[in-house]
């Protein structure tokens, strides 16, 4: 039992995104205030970052390699 609810969805957030369920893990983060809106932001970079690795245009890629490199 989590006797902080914003704990509980911090780390049901952490737990949802090592297990690849990043919708699930971004709403647990939101539901958690304050402290869980830095990691949903970081998340969301993330895989727009990873959509654009994957575009056939070298361009788009290479632009997503240096923002990741930031």
């Amino acid at each position: 039992q989590w006797p902080d609810p914003t704990q509980r969805r911090l780390w049901e957030g952490y737990r949802a995104q090592q297990q690849g369920a990043y919708q699930a893990a971004l709403q647990f983060w939101r539901e958690a205030g304050a402290p869980g809106q830095r990691l949903a932001e970081m998340l969301k970079t993330g895989l727009a970052i990873r959509d654009r690795l994957a575009d056939s245009e070298a361009a788009v890629r290479a632009r997503a390699i240096a923002e990741w490199t930031q």
